[in-house]
């Protein structure tokens, strides 16, 4: 190796004026300091990227370890470009993003310029457990907002762009659910809070649960019984909303899911009601009407979905579902009771008393 060395060293000296200042180590320095980058591949691909002689004599390493490396040095050059660039682990490359983006509907309904070029990515998935809704979180946001975490500003996006209400269908053209959500990081890990509300008279509401195939998550269904989709009724069901004749009051109750990572909370109430109306006038327009005596479901699922630097996280992987609307069972990734007892993901929301933005 030391002769091969002091034959590159040669080679640049007599053509290269001044040699780089590296090469004009000596060169055990050299073979000291390639030796000790050994073990840790991604400072060893740096190495060789330094000039053309390293390259030519360590690019057998380069080889052996490539994806390795690669993917070492494009999370580097995130850390130092992430203002306008992210890493995209399933097509290993930089793409950019619009770093002014704050609008969460644009972000997760519309798809900034950071998801353009996503058409070369091998798993698009993002979290969003109902159709129809106009929210939808893409991995690539997901990781824009742990890049801010990680890296500080001006890098990524704030968590202000998971603040976004929105709408879900029960059924196209059925009673509406009012979806809001924000985030936090707890232990670097992305934790999604979303509120669900479904408010009007009471046969209505009933029937918008009875008959709609609203989610919490990808495993934990609304409605009771589906006659439409029988593989269906292997999800996980709400028990307070297991009665299909009546609404029953309850304050706090609790529950999780037994596949992802989501803890949920769920209230319902009889009291004045703002039921929602698509408008008649104004396509895609929805109006208020006041219900004296009307109900209130409000629901509060937490979802865990992990670190958001590589889709083949299971927590991920488990939150996106299968990307099959009649499979509800995510194999592989169910949830660890004992790691993750259920009210855990909650426990762990509430212990900031305010988000890291």
């Amino acid at each position: 190796m030391g002769n091969i060395f002091s034959w590159f060293v040669r080679h640049l000296l007599v053509h290269d004026h001044p040699p780089p200042p590296i090469l004009q180590l000596p060169v055990e320095i050299l073979l000291e300091i390639t030796a000790y980058l050994e073990p840790h591949p991604v400072s060893l691909g740096s190495l060789t990227l330094t000039c053309r002689a390293f390259y030519r004599l360590l690019q057998h390493c380069l080889h052996e370890r490539h994806d390795e490396i690669t993917q070492g040095l494009l999370a580097l050059l995130e850390k130092d470009l992430g203002h306008k660039y992210y890493h995209c682990t399933g097509c290993r490359k930089l793409h950019t993003f619009d770093p002014y983006l704050t609008d969460g509907l644009t972000a997760w309904q519309y798809h900034p310029p950071a998801t353009k070029s996503r058409n070369c990515c091998r798993d698009l998935r993002g979290f969003s457990p109902n159709y129809g809704s106009a929210q939808i979180l893409d991995r690539v946001i997901a990781r824009l907002v742990t890049n801010r975490h990680l890296y500080g500003a001006p890098n990524g996006l704030r968590l202000t762009v998971l603040r976004t209400p929105g709408w879900a269908w029960s059924w196209e053209g059925g009673p509406l659910w009012l979806q809001s959500s924000d985030g936090r990081i707890v232990d670097g890990e992305l934790i999604l809070r979303t509120k669900h509300e479904l408010q009007g008279r009471g046969h209505s509401v009933r029937e918008a649960i009875n008959e709609g195939r609203y989610r919490l998550c990808h495993h934990v269904m609304t409605d009771p019984l589906d006659l439409v989709y029988p593989r269906r009724n292997s999800l996980q069901h709400v028990p307070e909303l297991a009665d299909i004749d009546v609404l029953k009051t309850c304050e706090n109750g609790s529950g999780s899911c037994n596949v992802c990572l989501m803890d949920y909370t769920i209230t319902i109430r009889q009291a004045e009601a703002r039921e929602p109306m698509y408008s008649t006038t104004a396509p895609g327009a929805v109006y208020y009407r006041v219900v004296p005596n009307g109900w209130q479901v409000t629901m509060v699922s937490y979802h865990l979905l992990g670190e958001c630097r590589d889709e083949d996280d299971w927590k991920w992987k488990a939150s996106v579902g299968s990307g099959k609307y009649s499979d509800p069972i995510c194999k592989g990734n169910e949830r660890d009771l004992d790691a993750f007892p259920p009210g855990q993901v909650k426990r762990m929301w509430d212990s900031l008393n305010q988000a890291t933005l």
